[in-house]
């Protein structure tokens, strides 16, 4: 949810995404549940993944279930720093899941198996490690889209612009 110039909240809806035209070839979405949607007869489930592959993003990582904070933000770091290693999208998220799986505090399939990537998972995204900013640690230069900066999406309607960061847990940072 935002809010309009005129101060009154709006919600940001698949069918919005999907009307505009993106440049980012991957969209993140780390949030719980983020991959679903409503089921329809004939056409699939129309939710956040299939709004931002219509938008044109190439592949989307997404959630197929509500996700624990401290493990997704885990995940998170992990996957990216095998994206900025140079590894397809799928192939990042595979490492980052079999690093979660092979830790005893988050080996349960709970924390790691509820994410998937819909769409191109052979995609490579170049990043560029930026310098961090307290407990932030900034990427971009390859189109990373992460939901959460959802604003710069809806420009038009919103005072958002486009960030691409990775929220990490404080004191943490990638190599």
């Amino acid at each position: 949810m935002g809010t309009g110039a005129d101060g009154r909240p709006w919600w940001l809806l698949s069918a919005d995404i999907a009307a505009v035209s993106l440049d980012v070839p991957l969209a993140v979405l780390s949030g719980c549940s983020s991959a679903g949607g409503q089921a329809l007869s004939g056409e699939g489930v129309l939710g956040l993944t299939g709004a931002f592959l219509a938008a044109g993003s190439r592949a989307v990582v997404a959630s197929l279930w509500d996700v624990d904070d401290g493990a997704t933000s885990l995940l998170m770091e992990r996957f990216y720093r095998e994206l900025a290693a140079g590894r397809t999208v799928a192939g990042a998220l595979a490492a980052a899941r079999g690093s979660l799986a092979g830790d005893p505090a988050t080996a349960a399939p709970c924390y790691w198996a509820g994410f998937v990537v819909v769409g191109d998972g052979a995609l490579r995204v170049p990043l560029q490690k930026r310098a961090a900013v307290g407990p932030l640690v900034a990427y971009g230069g390859g189109g990373v889209l992460v939901l959460a900066m959802a604003g710069a999406v809806l420009a038009g309607r919103g005072k958002g612009r486009a960030r691409r960061r990775v929220i990490l847990p404080r004191g943490r940072s990638l190599p």
